[in-house]
């Protein structure tokens, strides 16, 4: 933290509040890409500004910048996403559903409802396993029972974007058996062998009773 502190302040061109350091450090956990992120951001609102206002940043304005950080990161955030195995990804995006804050955590328990609620009823070693991977990846932290996202921005970019009911299609892809079963399966029908399509796409449902394909 006061490393972070001493990063963000250093510059003597403008002046953040302690709200404002505080707020950057809630948000970017001390990440030092979206520390310098938000902090490059914060240097081109005030002095893109027209009016004579003294160059200070306060929380408010940290705040009013997020958006305008995702897009300007939107292709590290997209990286880290694609990084993720279906089943990392799905867990993620239930995630950044259930937890209605920053700072908030939620139990395996609470992600399985979640899922069963949505009517994502696969539940494997893949999905029970994934928070626990997650936390290996330091895209999410342990607290106690409960797990929450070590960097928060990441948090409100997920929910923003990576809506849990648009990535339906990761669950045809958590099994990767039955995925293999469904794509070999479908290259049988269309070569015309319907027997060995019929067996390999019931091979698929066998191993993954909810593949939407």
């Amino acid at each position: 933290r006061e490393t972070i502190q001493r990063l963000i302040t250093a510059p003597s061109s403008l002046r953040y509040t302690d709200e404002a350091v505080e707020k950057i450090y809630r948000l970017t956990h001390g990440h030092p890409y979206f520390t310098q992120l938000l902090c490059k951001l914060a240097f081109d609102h005030i002095f893109n500004q027209t009016s004579s206002q003294p160059s200070i940043v306060d929380a408010n304005t940290i705040e009013l910048l997020i958006p305008l950080a995702f897009s300007s990161a939107n292709n590290i955030f997209e990286w880290i996403w694609k990084g993720l195995p279906p089943a990392e990804r799905i867990l993620t995006s239930a995630l950044a559903e259930l937890l209605p804050d920053d700072g908030n955590s939620a139990t395996r328990d609470d992600l399985l409802t979640t899922l069963q609620t949505r009517r994502l009823r696969i539940i494997t070693g893949e999905l029970r396993n994934a928070p626990d991977r997650l936390v290996e990846y330091q895209l999410l932290e342990k607290d106690g029972n409960g797990y929450h996202f070590l960097v928060p921005l990441f948090h409100r970019w997920t929910k923003k974007y990576k809506e849990l009911s648009d990535i339906q299609s990761e669950i045809d892809r958590i099994n990767p058996r039955a995925q293999r079963y469904y794509e070999i399966g479908k290259l049988d029908f269309e070569d015309g062998d319907l027997k060995s399509a019929t067996k390999n796409l019931n091979d698929a449902l066998h191993a993954n009773p909810d593949h939407l394909q």
